[in-house]
């Protein structure tokens, strides 16, 4: 049987204590491999000492250059964004910007989404009124339990105004702008919540994750989330609010 660790700094090594531990330990079990069929023995005997100590002596090799090189400890790879050189996870974590949505108000089913998005715009806000309240107080605008409720963009942003009193209206200028971290900020800061209002669907932003590649962006809500590719300008969206 060849040693196991055995001619390990003659071959290739690689940045990471995963990768170069792996290729290592394949290289010994190829040696030792070799070593008991010119022994006239089964490829495979002791294959797994060969293994564990090959990964050994790689794994530490590979730390030693990612030490070197900078690079994350465990990947070899360069340190992803909001990542240390031992974090585990290779991909970037974004920045996040949480508004501070309560979860558990109101109802999940899709056509509630209107008395359940003022719940949680009340709340916000130290209101008193709940879910129930609204599902009352929306029967008078044509709310219907398990249909919800239909407006146009106009009916929408006068319900909302008369249901709220510090109610701004955002452009599409202001919806660009929830990629960049200072408005982001400045909302947060304010106490501010941003109130969508679909076709079909009305939505509280719950939180925003910005990363270094703008397209990885996303808008979480309520029911999914949303990249720069579909939360473009107005298409997808009738109107939105800044509620404060």
């Amino acid at each position: 049987m060849v040693s196991s660790a055995a001619g390990i700094s003659l071959f290739p090594q690689v940045k990471g204590i995963i990768p170069n531990g792996a290729l290592q330990s394949g290289i010994q079990v190829t040696l030792n491999g070799v070593g008991n069929v010119l022994s006239d023995r089964k490829f495979f005997d002791n294959w797994y000492f060969s293994a564990a100590m090959g990964f050994i002596h790689g794994a530490y090799a590979g730390y030693q250059l990612s030490d070197a090189a900078g690079a994350n400890y465990w990947w070899g790879s360069k340190p992803a964004y909001n990542r240390s050189q031992w974090s585990f996870a290779w991909w970037d974590k974004s920045d996040v910007y949480d508004f501070g949505i309560k979860k558990g108000l109101g109802s999940k089913v899709e056509n509630d989404c209107v008395p359940t998005s003022f719940a949680e715009i009340e709340a916000k806000l130290g209101g008193s009124r709940e879910y129930e309240d609204f599902v009352n107080y929306l029967r008078s605008e044509g709310y219907e339990s398990g249909l919800g409720l239909e407006m146009n963009k106009e009916q929408y942003e006068a319900l909302i105004k008369r249901t709220f009193e510090n109610v701004e209206v955002l452009n599409g200028s202001d919806i660009v702008s929830i990629w960049d971290p200072a408005y982001l900020q400045s909302l947060i800061d304010n106490n501010k919540t941003i109130s969508l209002h679909f076709s079909n669907h009305a939505d509280n932003i719950r939180k925003v994750k910005l990363y270094p590649n703008p397209m990885k962006n996303k808008v979480v809500l309520r029911n999914g989330s949303y990249s720069p590719t579909k939360f473009n300008g107005m298409k997808n969206f009738r109107n939105a609010f800044s509620i404060f």
